[in-house]
């Protein structure tokens, strides 16, 4: 399913990260992209305000989203990057800052609540 928008979601991500530096205190979250329709891809979580959907996880700033990964409910990740000391989740968050612009003298402050955090996580980041 998500050959379909690899070219797209590439474009529009690359775009995203070429044409807006976020500032230092940026948030890592998951967002349901809603869909109604038949698909082994998407989750169902009753208690939020979108029920059915794509779950994605971004990186975002100020409300907007620098970058993200989409999340299948039968393939997990979608082009993720796995790390060897890290779980998937965790490496799904070290691939969403790493894309975050470097520089010695740089320093973000990511906030998240405690689905993103381990020990290893932090120790990497």
């Amino acid at each position: 399913w998500f050959q379909k928008l690899k070219l797209l979601n590439s474009l529009i991500c690359d775009c995203c990260q070429q044409y807006y530096l976020p500032s230092l205190n940026v948030t890592m979250d998951e967002m349901m992209t809603r869909f109604g329709g038949r698909s082994h891809h998407t989750y169902c979580m009753l208690s939020k305000p979108i029920t059915e959907g794509y779950k994605v996880f971004t990186l975002c700033n100020i409300g907007y989203t620098y970058n993200w990964i989409f999340v299948s409910h039968s393939d997990f990740f979608i082009n993720l990057v796995l790390q060897p000391d890290l779980t998937l989740t965790d490496s799904a968050v070290f691939q969403l800052a790493a894309a975050l612009p470097y520089s010695p003298s740089l320093y973000f402050n990511i906030y998240m609540d405690n689905y993103f955090l381990s020990i290893a996580l932090l120790e990497r980041l």
